[in-house]
Order: structure tokens, then C-alpha cells, then sequence
């Protein structure tokens, strides 16, 4: 279940301002008054202002990156639908690509936009710089645009999965309705598998049979059996199956350094001089190396649908992450957030409310980034983009799932771990000083 959280009063701390190279996003300027859009065409209630549409509008958004908005002919996806959001309101969209290698990445350059005082009056907002945005005053709450067309809200409340609704409710309002969710799952080449002379596992597998899997895979063939996770949210579902995390449930004190991490810690460097796995993971996108054949297992999220289709390679299966000492299932979300420096207040809170509505929910997540519709209407066998085996495990997983951990330190608690992941493999340090090392510097990030 995921629990509301208390917003903290606090003042924006922020790195010091500096030029993108992306351009930035500045807020277009002036009041609006907008009608919501019902998500079939057509525009209904008015606004908390009163009056009609405010066609002429611009809305800024930035978004993370462009590596999955573009379709096999290398047309710009993301920028069509949006279109269908002015199509329907005469507001148009200016959407910005914030260049990132990830999400800690991402988080560090639009608080940068905020302190240069280019911010946009929209924001892609994930569970991974949630807190940070919202605690540090980036975003501000919907309710005054949903007390005025609470259509929007039957709608949402209908048809989102009941644990997921309040993902984005704090104490002083609901910052974000949410468009999509994701957990890690393991993905599997079936090809690689049958050449090993393995069926694809049981979704409910365990830890014995995910190590059985890597020896037959190493013992068989010439491939890698798993690659090493990628990111802080991929690791965090390993780190739930081994029964811990990086930090403790109310986020004071810091539990990477506990006996279970310091074990899965040292399988990985166990697997890596096995030949299990490559030693590069952050140099590495796994579901590529799925779909090209050199890994057999890799722990990503619905997402590697996308890159498997995108790259021809179908014949794939998914299972739950294997329970080492817990079943526990990492889950993580998105949503489009309204800026606290917006002067379009109702214009950026009709697009943020129009991305969690069934014609945007569909077709972004299966034309844009094949992460997990967070609506019960489009999270259906026939949209998704093709069939493999496993794939019912994310229609209900929403239901059992827990939350990624997202201190609003996230993104140095990132940047720690996979500094702590690359001195290990690398032999510059041995297991229990990397990570007593990491744990340390964690605390204090979490304590500033």
C-alpha cells in the first residue's frame, strides 16, 4: 500500500544556477482560463476562473529525455500526442527534452532550471524526485483546478488502481493524477533459455532457481546470464527480495550497510568473476543486451517491452523478481506535475490533468515508453505492444507492490550506490568497506 506523506516546510535548496545544454524552459506568462479536457475529443466543465477554452495558450513542459518518445521511422511520438491535447483545447505545448543519463541526473538539471529562473510550467515528475520536487516547493497542488471540473476526479477514481491514487497526496493537496506506474520484473530471452535447455520459470520463482539458471545458462552456452541492475530503482527490487533497502521505512536512518545488502553486494561480485555477468552494468542498457542476445536475464520494468519490440525480439518471458528472503515487490510511478513558478495556472493544470486521461494513458504507454498504464482501462492484454509469456504479472501488480524508496536525497543516495557497485567490481575496495563506506555517506546526505 502506498502511504500519504506529510509535506515539509522548507526552503528550495538548490545547486547553483548554470546553462543546459538542452534549451531552457521558461514560463510563458499571464492568466488563463481553460476548460478541462474529457479525454474523447471534446472540452467540458469551466474552470475555477470561469469562461471558455484559452485557445492561444502556451504550456512548457520538460520531459526526461527523448530515448523512447521517437518511433521506428524516427518520428517524434511524445510531440504528437501532445498535439491532441491542443487539438482539443487550442493550448499549445512547448515541450523541452532534458538530456540525462539518469533519473538522479535528470532531478539535479531541472532543479537548476528552477534556480536560473527558467523553469517550466510543467514538469515530468517520477517517484524517483518526487519528494525532492515537492519538499523543496517546485510543484504545486491540483485541487483548486479539480474542486472546479470534478469529472476529472470520478474519472480518476474510477478507473486507477486503488493503490496507486494517492501516490501524489500530501497533507496540503494532490500534486500529480498519475499516468503510468512500474515495477521490476525479470525479463528472459526465450532463445537463450532454449539453447540451455531450460523452460521458461514459474512467475513466482525463487532464489535457488534464479542461481540454478545462472549456472546452466554459464555452463551451456557462451552468453551472460543476468546483467547486474542499472539504476537505483531496478537495484531497490533486488534489495526488497533480500529483505532490506537502502533506508529505513520513515526515512532517518540509513540500512545499506545491514548483512542482506552486503550478501547480494557480493553475489554480484561473485557473478562477475563467474563470467555470470558483464562488469560494466552503468555502461550497459540491459533490455539491448536481452534483445541482442548477449544476456539471457536482465530486471527491468515494462519498459523492455519497447526495446525488445523496437528491436525484433519478441520471444521473451517475464517473471517476478526471485524471493531471496522476501517476496516484497518494488513498485515506482509518473505524472506531469504544475510548476510553483507558473503564471498559466490553469492551462498547465489542464494538460497535467489530460495526461492521466484514457487517450493519453493509451497511447503513451505503448507508443512512447511501454511502462504500465496506471489506468485499469488501458492496462489490457491488447495494449500492449505484443505477447509474451508472464505478461498478466503486471496487470494486478499494483495491488501488492510497495513503493520505491525516495528520500528527497534520492539522487545523491544514486550516485552513492553505484559508486559503492563500481569500486567493488572494479577491486577498489572489498565488499564490507564499499558498503560501510556508501552507508556512511548515505547517512549523511539523508541527515543534511
Amino acid at each position: 500500500m502506498i502511504m500519504k506523506t506529510m509535506k515539509k516546510i522548507g526552503s528550495v535548496l538548490l545547486a547553483a544556477a548554470m546553462l543546459l545544454s538542452a534549451a531552457a524552459c521558461g514560463s510563458s506568462g499571464g492568466e488563463s482560463s481553460t476548460a478541462a479536457p474529457s479525454g474523447d475529443g471534446s472540452s467540458t466543465a469551466e474552470s475555477s476562473q470561469g469562461g471558455a477554452s484559452a485557445g492561444g495558450d502556451t504550456v512548457t513542459v520538460c520531459y526526461h529525455g527523448d530515448t523512447y518518445v521517437k518511433d521506428a521511422d524516427g518520428n517524434d511520438v511524445m510531440k504528437d500526442i501532445f498535439q491532441d491535447f491542443t487539438d482539443e483545447t487550442g493550448i499549445n505545448v512547448e515541450l523541452t527534452y532534458i538530456a540525462n543519463s539518469d533519473w538522479a541526473d535528470y532531478t539535479t538539471k531541472v532543479q537548476t532550471l528552477f534556480a536560473s529562473g527558467t523553469a517550466p510550467d510543467v514538469i515530468y515528475v517520477a517517484v524517483e524526485n518526487q519528494e525532492a520536487f515537492i519538499q523543496n516547493d517546485m510543484l504545486q497542488p491540483l485541487d483548486p483546478y479539480l474542486d472546479a471540473h470534478p469529472e476529472i476526479v470520478e474519472d480518476y477514481e474510477e478507473n486507477v488502481a486503488e493503490a496507486l491514487r494517492n501516490a501524489a497526496q500530501y497533507d496540503d493537496g494532490l500534486y500529480g493524477l498519475l499516468n503510468c506506474y512500474e515495477t521490476c520484473v525479470m525479463w528472459l530471452n526465450k532463445d537463450i533459455l532454449a539453447e540451455a535447455g531450460l523452460e521458461v520459470p514459474d512467475p513466482n520463482w525463487n532464489w535457488d532457481d534464479f542461481v540454478s539458471y545462472c549456472e546452466t545458462i554459464a555452463d551451456k552456452t557462451d552468453k551472460f546470464a543476468y546483467c547486474i541492475p542499472t539504476t537505483y530503482f531496478t537495484a531497490n527490487g533486488w534489495y526488497y527480495s533480500f529483505g532490506t533497502g537502502y533506508v529505513n521505512d520513515d526515512y532517518t536512518e540509513v540500512t545499506f550497510d545491514s548483512d542482506e545488502s552486503k550478501e547480494l553486494m557480493q553475489f554480484w561480485l561473485d557473478s562477475y568473476e563467474k563470467g555470470w555477468c558483464p562488469g560494466d552494468p552503468f555502461n550497459l542498457d540491459g533490455p539491448v543486451e536481452l534483445a541482442s542476445g548477449r544476456i539471457a536475464m536482465t530486471s527491468v520494468g515494462r519498459w523492455g517491452s519497447a526495446t525488445c519490440y523496437n528491436n525484433d525480439m519478441t520471444n521473451v518471458a517475464t517473471a517476478y523478481m526471485p524471493a531471496k528472503y522476501s517476496d516484497k515487490k518494488v513498485s515506482a510511478w509518473g505524472f506531469l506535475g504544475v510548476s510553483s513558478k507558473t503564471d498559466n495556472y490553469d492551462a498547465a493544470a489542464a494538460l497535467a490533468c489530460w495526461t492521466a486521461s484514457y487517450d493519453f494513458s493509451k497511447r503513451y504507454c505503448s507508443e512512447v515508453n511501454g511502462n504500465i498504464p496506471a489506468r485499469t482501462d488501458v492496462n489490457t492484454p491488447d495494449n500492449y505492444l505484443f505477447d509474451w509469456d508472464g505478461q498478466e504479472i503486471f496487470y494486478t501488480v499494483a495491488d501488492s507492490a510497495v513503493g520505491m524508496q525516495n528520500p528527497t536525497c534520492y539522487a545523491e543516495l544514486e550516485t552513492i550506490w553505484k559508486s559503492a557497485v563500481t569500486n567493488v567490481l572494479s577491486g577498489a575496495k572489498d565488499v564490507d568497506t564499499a558498503v560501510n563506506d556508501a552507508a556512511a555517506e548515505m547517512q549523511s546526505s539523508l541527515d543534511s
